[in-house]
């Protein structure tokens, strides 16, 4: 697979109207699954959430992978 979105790049970047805040978690990740070695479990646990909408827009590749690797760990 070719890479796609890499840090530093104009396809990683943020868009404006998402209007980003200091305090939003900020979650770069290195496969589909947002679980997948990042922090995003230890930081859902450490504020108790046990809920999460999952959004993006490869929803048949990185919203589902998000969406079966948090429900493996009951977070959806």
């Amino acid at each position: 697979m070719k890479p796609h979105s890499l840090a530093g790049t104009e396809g990683a970047e943020v868009i404006d109207e998402l209007d980003r805040k200091e305090e939003d978690l900020w979650l770069p990740k290195p496969r589909f699954s947002a679980f997948f070695k990042t922090d995003l479990d230890q930081w859902l646990r450490k504020r108790e959430i046990t809920l999460c909408a999952v959004a993006g827009i490869a929803t048949n590749v990185c919203v589902l992978t998000t969406v079966i690797a948090g429900r493996l760990q009951r977070r959806t």
